[in-house]
């Protein structure tokens, strides 16, 4: 007797109220140490690491965090190296890169570091040049090239906007001036390669060999402190003018410069930085400035400029908080990073805010909801661009160049911290399968950041069981701050006994067999292409008896058995003609046996001088097209497999 193996699955019910791991990272943590703190700006590694990277008029600090928002090390760069300001800070998903503006007043020169995660030095390198700069944008492409943007402060060429391009070692691949334009602005690495650069209100694409493209004017907007975003048809454009009131815009652009859509105009808030959620939905943060202080904020609005939302977070000490950056931590999560001001004691602090995307899953010190005020946008293209004809400038001189940077000690303070008793997950209840099954405990938890522990000592987030016993299931975040453990004991059915039989045992081809099967529960039986049902059922003997007839028993628990039977063929009565006319009139018009009077033979015809004629198996002969006469054939055969093979030989008459 023979079981085939069930299968049944149990999924562990598992939910998180506050979206899971998110639960862990919602609250609020303040640094202290660095004081003076004027920029701020977050830079994310694809494989969860992040940097927070601030600077005040003296140095830079960086704050390097693992995917867990646990700190793994703290350094300050630039102190005593004439640093005026950090340009940007950014990474190539393996190294992280710090730009600063040297020089007091007027950019005189760039401090380049390229550290790896761990915060070593891999290469720091001085940029300079005859000319002085504003440097407002560092950048890395798709291809790991860097990019610097800013403006000469030299009339002399009646040139001013500057693209450097340096290769991932921070060598010069190609310098270019554009255009007259003086006036600060913002760039950005196209999907296609090249750049996207922004001065005032003039936008001007290049090619990755810094050739222009296209130049566009808009009107009725002034660039803002946020890079354009790069999408796959376009640009998103982030605009602002501060004056009695701040006015705040984003509007899209399609590869070429033409308007695709503008969005209203937002009154009273400062915008600070932008990113885009999974959905394509675009989040800006913001601060915005109360009687009772500067607040921080997040605003909503659609991949089409429709506005979704605008929430305004709390905070939990200081004067008021100032926003700087806005990332995505992963496909659930995002940090929002600011400067808390003390005014009663004269010092700033980093605050970071970690936070779901549905701000409504906030489980402690939830954001607040609110309308902005806003007003139509204005937005008009102008033909007038001027001459954006690309001139090499090849006046940069890049040296190698040490930096300080030493290790600082830093403060870490914790509030709004959320409760995770809410974390829970149900393996369900104890449950009895059917014996010799295989049951699948799986663990539904729709995501990557858990780590599985089972008593089995298997780390999968499923496991095969195919033994009665009480199993547990202990669930973890990637950080090791959360455990939950759940249990299910698995009984089986006592087994369900039940007997089969064939008579006779011995029969000869064409017989008829009879089948019988006894015990609780309902039979279906398969031989060939027939099913049968019932406990006693009969086939007529043939040669395929040897390949088994399968009885299959289903008892009163559900539970499905198996059993096969082989009944022995005897031997068969072989009757051989000696003569067969192969005329079409439906007698004797083949030579051979008919199907199933044997497990299988060989018949062979020669003509009377030995020559072969047909060698077939399993197949009459039909004389082909042979003339009448006298034909010797061999026949051997079985009666069932692994049987002795006999041998018959004659001669057979022809007729036609």
């Amino acid at each position: 007797m023979f079981c085939r193996k069930e299968t049944y699955i149990f999924c562990l019910l598992f939910s998180f109220i506050s979206n899971g791991l998110l639960a862990q990272r919602s609250g609020e943590k303040q640094y202290f140490g660095y004081d003076a703190v004027s920029q701020l700006e977050i830079s994310t590694f694809e494989s969860g690491e992040y940097a927070v990277v601030a600077s005040s008029n003296s140095s830079v600090l960086v704050i390097f965090f693992d995917a867990c928002a646990d700190t793994l090390w703290t350094q300050e760069f630039y102190q005593g190296d004439d640093f005026n300001r950090l340009i940007r800070a950014q990474n190539d998903n393996e190294f992280l890169y710090l730009a600063a503006a040297l020089g007091q007043g007027q950019d005189t020169a760039i401090g380049l570091i390229k550290l790896d995660k761990s915060g070593q030095v891999i290469f720091s390198k001085g940029i300079s040049s005859p000319d002085t700069y504003r440097w407002y944008q560092f950048h890395i492409d798709k291809d790991k090239n860097l990019y610097f943007t800013g403006n000469s402060t030299s009339t002399a060429n009646n040139l001013a906007s500057t693209i450097l391009k340096l290769n991932p070692q921070g060598q010069e691949i190609h310098a270019f001036q554009y255009g007259s334009s003086f006036i600060w602005g913002m760039s950005i690495p196209a999907k296609n390669g090249g750049l996207l650069n922004i001065t005032g209100t003039t936008l001007f694409k290049v090619d990755a060999n810094g050739g222009l493209e296209w130049a566009k004017r808009y009107d009725g907007i002034y660039q803002s402190t946020i890079p354009p975003i790069a999408l796959n048809d376009g640009y998103l454009i982030f605009g602002n003018f501060i004056g009695a009131i701040d006015r705040n815009i984003v509007f899209k652009i399609d590869l070429q410069g033409n308007l695709v859509w503008a969005s209203r105009q937002f009154l009273d808030i400062n915008y600070q930085s932008a990113t885009l959620d999974p959905s394509g939905n675009i989040l800006i943060s913001f601060t915005r400035f109360s009687n009772t202080g500067p607040e921080w904020g997040i605003q909503k609005i659609s991949s089409t400029g429709a506005i979704i939302g605008s929430w305004i977070l709390p905070y939990s000490s200081g004067d008021g908080i100032f926003c700087k950056d806005l990332q995505l931590l992963n496909t659930n999560s995002m940090v929002l990073g600011g400067i808390t001001n003390f005014n009663f004691a004269n010092y700033s602090a980093i605050a970071l805010r970690y936070l779901p995307l549905n701000l409504a899953d906030i489980e402690t010190c939830p954001a607040t909801l609110l309308g902005l005020s806003t007003e139509p946008s204005q937005i008009t293209a102008n033909p007038n661009v001027g001459n954006f004809s690309p001139v090499r400038f090849n006046f940069f001189q890049i040296d190698n160049r040490s930096f300080t940077g030493s290790s600082i000690l830093l403060n870490e303070n914790n509030f709004c911290q959320n409760n995770h008793n809410n974390f829970r997950f149900d393996l369900g209840l104890d449950t009895t399968v059917c014996l010799n099954s295989d049951l699948i405990l799986k663990a539904d938890t729709s995501t990557e950041d858990f780590i599985y522990l089972w008593n089995t000592g298997e780390t999968t987030a499923e496991i095969t069981v195919q033994n009665e016993g009480s199993y547990w299931l202990e669930i973890s975040n990637a950080c090791g701050s959360l455990y939950f453990r759940d249990s299910i004991a698995v009984n089986y059915f006592p087994a369900s006994n039940f007997s089969t039989s064939f008579s006779p045992e011995r029969a000869k081809p064409g017989e008829q067999v009879n089948f019988l099967a006894r015990g609780e529960g309902t039979f279906n039986w398969f031989f060939l292409d027939q099913i049968k049902v019932g406990e006693s059922v009969n086939f007529e003997a043939i040669s395929a008896f040897a390949d088994g007839v399968i009885c299959e028993f289903i008892d009163t628990n559900n539970c499905v058995s198996y059993d096969t039977l082989y009944p022995e063929i005897l031997d068969a009565e072989i009757f051989m003609p000696n003569a067969f006319s192969p005329n079409g009139d439906g007698l004797n018009d083949v030579f051979g046996l008919e199907a199933g009077t044997v497990y299988f033979y060989s018949l062979d015809i020669f003509d009377r001088y030995g020559a072969r004629l047909a060698s077939l198996a399993n197949e009459s002969w039909d004389g082909a097209t042979y003339s009448g006469g006298s034909y010797i054939y061999i026949l051997k055969y079985q009666i069932g497999p692994a049987t002795e093979t006999k041998t018959i030989k004659g001669i057979v008459n022809l007729i036609r």
